[in-house]
């Protein structure tokens, strides 16, 4: 009885995972596209989008950096190099 108990706590728990990043990843995209319209919003000035956001500049570029978000300039300049 003793592993079925154990089988059974462990099966939770890869659900639980698979729970946990399916809405961490459900997280990500929101956000992203929450500062992409908001960016859009703004032209692309960061300090706007961020006093906006109500987030500091600094949490604002590191979002944009996990959610890979570039401003036109900045990803017209990647494709041509």
């Amino acid at each position: 009885m003793d592993t079925a108990t154990n089988h059974s706590a462990s099966s939770v728990g890869s659900a639980e995972r698979t729970l946990r990043e399916r809405v961490r990843q459900a997280v990500i995209k929101t956000e992203s596209e929450i500062i992409r319209e908001t960016l859009e919003r703004h032209r692309w000035n960061r300090r706007k989008t961020a006093a906006a956001l109500q987030i500091s500049y600094r949490s604002l570029m590191y979002k944009m950096k996990h959610c890979n978000l570039r401003d036109d300039e900045q990803a017209a300049g990647s494709a041509e190099s």
